[in-house]
Parts: structure tokens; C-alpha cells; sequence
């Protein structure tokens, strides 16, 4: 028999026996079987942490957004009572109105409505 066939078949059984060796050693252990319950609770707990959380989120952005427009409501309505007229705060200006019946005296009105009756 030529000697490189014979070490290659002795290498090859010895690799198969320890194939074997190795494949019932492997197969003796017992492998865990997984707890089927147990792991569905895991998963339960993981995925209502997640709505949790979720939850949060979506409380915070609700708060902020609901703050934002209150500050928006609160400049718009401070804007625009610095621009209606007869505002305290535009400086005070009034407008008077001046008569003159045929009698001769002028009655003067202020924008505030004040009436003043001026002799001639």
C-alpha cells in the first residue's frame, strides 16, 4: 500500500474517532431547556417598560408644547395691548375736539370724553 494513502488513512480514522468522541461527548450534556413562561415575562416587562417610557416622552413634549403656547398667548396679548389706542402705556397722548356753536363759546372734548365749555 503506498505509504501517503495509509498515513492519510490512519489520520482520517483518527480524525473520525475523535469526531466521535467529541459528537457523543456533546450529546451527553444536557442542554438546557429554555422556560417558555419565563421568558415570555421577560418579554411582557421589557416591552411595557418601553410603552413606559414611551408614555413619558409623550407627557413631556405635551408639557412643553403646552407652555410654549402659553407664552405665545402671553406676548401676542401683550403685544397687542401696547398697540390698541387709548393704551396706558402708549405715552399718554390725547385728542381734543373743538366746537364752535353760533352762540360763541367752544366746547372742548378730550378723547377720554371729558366735554369743557370755554367762554369767548
Amino acid at each position: 500500500m503506498n505509504p501517503f494513502l495509509h498515513n492519510h488513512q490512519e489520520e482520517d480514522e483518527g480524525s473520525l474517532a475523535e469526531r466521535l468522541h467529541i459528537r457523543r461527548a456533546l450529546s451527553s450534556r444536557k442542554a438546557a431547556v429554555p422556560d417558555v413562561d419565563t421568558e415570555w415575562e421577560r418579554l411582557k416587562a421589557r416591552i411595557e417598560d418601553r410603552e413606559k417610557a414611551a408614555r413619558r416622552r409623550s407627557m413631556r413634549r405635551r408639557l412643553w408644547t403646552g407652555m410654549a403656547a402659553a407664552v405665545a398667548v402671553a406676548i401676542v396679548a401683550a403685544g397687542v395691548s401696547l398697540l390698541l389706542p387709548g393704551s396706558p402705556d402708549r405715552g399718554g397722548v390725547d385728542l381734543y375736539i373743538a366746537e364752535a356753536p353760533a352762540g360763541g363759546s367752544v366746547t372742548v372734548t378730550t378723547s377720554a370724553g371729558k366735554s369743557t365749555v370755554m367762554p369767548p
